[in-house]
């Protein structure tokens, strides 16, 4: 078995500052803002329920955050009995290696890059879902880092992968083509 799935630490640092530091900084705020006006709604009967609502929208975008970061969560691939299979997070598909029709490098070429996800999670360097591409079809991604990104033509539909033991999934693919073609010759 040939996979690559992300692990939860992964997932956390794709995330990055953009989710855990902001949702921190509103319920930092609202403390302090709770702690400062404290005196005010006392003596001029100021409502406190504003700083809770600010802290409560912080818990929201740190809880959406964590959401997220879960969901991404075991995305990957995986090579096993015949079967290349892709989970992106909003659903998993599968084909038989039997029927991969073309392997190729697409790195740097703009025709291949994404465009807008039809049905997809996109976030700094992690792609994964349905996207629209440049050239106009439409293809199954899962685009982690900045690895070289192999397009995979199976049973007419087209795969985009982009991650760690790529080059390996790529030697795998074209020796299993090469004795699938074998196979279809005796």
């Amino acid at each position: 078995m040939l996979a690559y799935h992300l692990t939860y630490a992964q997932t956390f640092s794709l995330m990055g500052p953009w989710v855990g530091a902001p949702a921190l900084g509103i319920v930092v705020l609202a403390v302090i803002t709770a702690i400062r006006s404290r005196p005010l709604v006392k003596h001029r009967g100021w409502s406190a329920s504003w700083p809770l609502a600010v802290g409560a929208f912080g818990i929201v975008v740190a809880g959406w955050g964590l959401f997220v970061s879960l969901g991404m969560a075991q995305t990957g691939w995986s090579l096993q009995g015949g079967m290349l299979q892709l989970n992106t997070g909003s659903g998993t598909d599968q084909w038989p290696v039997g029927q991969v029709e073309r392997v190729n490098w697409v790195t740097g070429n703009p025709s291949w890059s994404l465009v807008a996800p039809v049905s997809a999670t996109s976030t700094g360097n992690y792609h994964a879902g349905h996207f629209r591409l440049k050239n106009g079809r439409v293809a199954w991604v899962f685009e982690e880092g900045t690895h070289s990104v192999l397009e995979i033509t199976v049973a007419s539909q087209i795969v985009l992968i982009s991650s760690g033991r790529i080059h390996a999934l790529r030697r795998q693919l074209i020796q299993d083509m090469v004795n699938t073609q074998r196979s279809h010759r005796r």
